[in-house]
């Protein structure tokens, strides 16, 4: 799970960072030794909120960048793609 992608303290520039979810069947991302096909999906409501939560303790700086803007910080949700 991608909580609070930024850059610049929360500021407008981080949304670029989130454009490749706009096509969520074409995200790959890299972790130690290979690349994993998955599917980005935007998290909303109650499941945001869950979800951050579980972020911010066990991230609590993440926490302080919510605090630094007026928007909500979206939370991504990355599911290896199957096969």
């Amino acid at each position: 799970m991608v909580g609070g992608c930024r850059r610049g303290r929360g500021a407008e520039e981080s949304r670029l960072v989130l454009q490749p979810c706009r096509h969520p069947d074409r995200v790959r991302i890299e972790i130690p030794g290979r690349r994993v096909a998955v599917i980005a999906e935007q998290l909303h409501g109650a499941e945001r909120d869950e979800a951050w939560h579980q972020i911010t303790t066990a991230a609590p700086q993440f926490g302080k960048y919510q605090e630094q803007t007026d928007r909500e910080l979206p939370v991504i949700r990355l599911v290896p793609k199957p096969g």
